[in-house]
Order: structure tokens, then sequence, then C-alpha cells
């Protein structure tokens, strides 16, 4: 049996994927989304990743870092990640802190999953668009995202009129975005064009920013160019057996936000979308997400007790240990040894642990007081132990007697 008792036992059959005690980790910021901004007054010490959650006890408590959002988030984690966690402590026996499983599912996010509800709002729902998986907080929202970015994949334009004016305009005006010029706004088709532009060419301000933003535009030469094609205005339909066709981007809209048709749009009060998902949130979602989550005592609770829950639901042992009383949770229940039943090596091996305080497997091993056992022979038997409860193995390679 080879083993490096060195270095803390790992969850090495699962690809990219170990649990290691916090003590072996070190400084590491769990948190996948560090991108809150912070100010720092000239050269200020940098924090650690225990500072970036509990916040500086000086300065700072709870109440002042806690995060106001619209939203209730929790953190749970995945069902999958913890049945290999589950299926390795099975068969290495390594009993874990339950802070430390709920570190490294953390660390990554496609190990955790998002559930979140509006807050004080049982009533209001989120709407996610099927084509995309995009969720928003208002039918408005996930209306305009399909006309804008999806437009070509759920809706079908044809030309509906072509309005040749029958005097020049004295100006138009420009798109800064697309360079393509619309009419004056004393022209009675102005609003119709200009929304129809917005949502066609994908643009992401709302209509009054866009019109602000749009360049008055005199040249005499430059407008009559522009004139001698006529302006267009479209109708729509679904891309679908509908065959009702909207006169205008405003009937279309309409149409979307009464109906909120099943084959483009889901309704949901409450929301769950894995870790590394959490982009197809709408940015005003995201971003109160992302604060929620730089703050480790936000979701840390509901995380370790959903955690707990699934561990003891699978007949996981779990107990204090330690002086500060961690919680553990281990595949094998505390049992006492009935001695008589014992190999004398397993007997040795018991009585040499009690002994002395040697409990590191690699000094075990090494131990002259049981130089006449090959070392494979006794990491065969403490494995053995382990799984019978009479001994418990950590993550950092030590053993204790139950």
């Amino acid at each position: 049996m080879k083993e490096d008792t060195s270095e803390p036992i790992d969850l090495s059959s699962i690809e990219d994927f170990e649990i290691e005690p916090s003590w072996v980790k070190g400084k590491q910021d769990s948190s996948s989304y560090k991108d809150v901004p912070r100010k720092h007054k000239g050269h200020a010490k940098q924090k650690t990743s225990k500072e970036k959650f509990r916040g500086n006890k000086k300065q700072n408590n709870f109440t002042e870092r806690k995060i106001v959002t619209s939203y209730d988030f929790q953190i749970l984690p995945r069902i999958n990640i913890l049945e290999k966690i589950k299926k390795e402590m099975r068969k290495t026996g390594v009993s874990y802190a339950l802070s430390d499983i709920c570190e490294t599912i953390s660390s990554k996010n496609e190990r955790f999953i998002v559930k979140a509800r509006f807050k004080n709002d049982d009533e209001k729902s989120f709407i996610k668009t099927k084509i995309d998986q995009k969720i928003f907080s208002s039918a408005d929202e996930a209306v305009d995202h399909l006309l804008k970015k999806r437009f070509e994949e759920c809706f079908t334009k044809e030309l509906d009129i072509e309005d040749k004016p029958n005097k020049s305009f004295g100006y138009a005006y420009k798109c800064s975005k697309t360079n393509i010029l619309l009419p004056p706004n004393n022209y009675h088709r102005y609003d119709e064009m200009v929304k129809q532009h917005i949502f066609l060419h994908g643009i992401t301000e709302n209509y009054d920013m866009f019109v602000r933003s749009l360049v008055k535009v005199e040249d005499e030469d430059e407008i009559k160019a522009w004139l001698e094609n006529p302006l267009k205005i479209y109708k729509f339909k679904f891309q679908n057996k509908d065959n009702t066709w909207y006169r205008g981007i405003d009937q279309l809209r309409s149409k979307l936000l009464f109906d909120l048709p099943s084959s483009f749009f889901e309704k949901e009060k409450i929301i769950k979308i894995n870790g590394s998902d959490v982009k197809n949130l709408d940015r005003s979602i995201y971003e109160q997400f992302k604060q929620y989550f730089n703050f480790k005592p936000n979701w840390i609770n509901s995380l370790f007790t959903s955690c707990l829950v699934n561990l003891k639901k699978s007949n996981f042992f779990i107990f204090k240990y330690s002086e500060k009383k961690h919680t553990y949770a281990s595949a094998y229940k505390s049992n006492k040894p009935d001695e008589k039943q014992l190999t004398e090596r397993v007997q040795k091996i018991l009585k040499f642990l009690k002994e002395t305080k040697e409990n590191k497997k690699s000094q075990i091993i090494r131990s002259e007081k049981l130089g006449d056992l090959d070392p494979k022979i006794i990491l065969v038997e403490l494995k053995w132990m382990v799984k019978e409860g009479y001994i418990t193995e950590f993550a950092d390679g030590s053993v204790s007697i139950n």
C-alpha cells in the first residue's frame, strides 16, 4: 500500500476536487466574486481572507457589513458534489470538519446552488427567458432582452410601410452607435422609427437615454442622400405557428408583456441556479448577489445547515472535536472495541496509541515500538479500525482513539 503520510489526505479521485482543512489551505479567499471595488488610502495593509470575510473587528461589526438586498439569497450545496464527498469519506474513512466541507463547496462556483426569492413580496415572480435561461426581476426587462438580444431567433419581420417624405428635412438625428440617420422629432412616425431602431439594433439604453444621445445633423447633402431611400416601417410576428402580424414594434412588445407567452418565458417565485450560471442573472440581481456573497456571514449558516442535514440523513456520524469544539462528520460511528475479539496486531497498535502522544500516521508507522510490524500492515490495520469506529482519522493524518 503506497501512501504519502506527510501530506493531508485529499479526495484525489475526484478531478480538480479536494477537501483540505483550513489550517492546511492557509490564507485563501474562497469567494469567486471579488470584483467589488474597495477604496484604499495610501499604502494600506492588504487584508487576509479572514479579514475580508469577517471585517475589521476594531472598526466594523456584523450589522455594518450586512448587505441590504431586494432578494433573499441562499447558498446551498449541489447534491452531486455532496454525494462525491460522502463517497470519498466512506472510502477513506477520513473525518472532516463541517467548516472545511463548506469551504470546499463554496470555493468553486460549480459546486453550489444559488437560491433566491423576492424579499417581503410572496406574489412577485422572476421571469426567465427560455432561449438563453436569463433571469429578470420584471417582465419589461425580460421582454426587452428578447427583442434586443434574441430578435432573429424569436421573431420575423417584413416590410409594412415605405414612407417617402414630400419635403426635405432641415435636420436629422444620427445614432452614434450605428451612424444611421433617423428623422427629426417633428416627423409623424418619429417615435415609432426610434423604437424600431433601438430594438432591431440591440441598443441597450432605454428610449429616453437613447434620444438624449442622438447627434443632430444639419448637413444638406448628407440629409438629401439619406432621403433618396424611403423610410421603412416593419411588421412583426412570432417564429412559431402563430401567423398574427403586429404592426410596429410597440404592438409586438405590448403583446409580449400582456401574454408572456410560455414558448418564450417562464415565471418562477423562487429560482435555483448553479453557482457557475450566476451571470445569467440580470445585472441588477447579479450585483446584489455579488455583494451578498462577498460577505461570508450572510450565507455560511444556510450552507452549513444544509450540509449537516444531508449528512445526518445519510447516517453520517456527527461529533464535536478539538479545543474549540468544531463540528465534524464521519462515515463511521464511534465504537468501543472489545479487545477479546481483536487480533494481536490490532491490540498492539491500540495499546501504542493509548500510551503515546504520537498521533500522526507518519509517526506511528515509523515508531520503534511497532518496529516488528511492517508499515504497510500498520496502515491496513489503522484503516480497518477507522471503519470499525475504534479510532478516528482526520484530514491532517492524525488519529484519535474513540
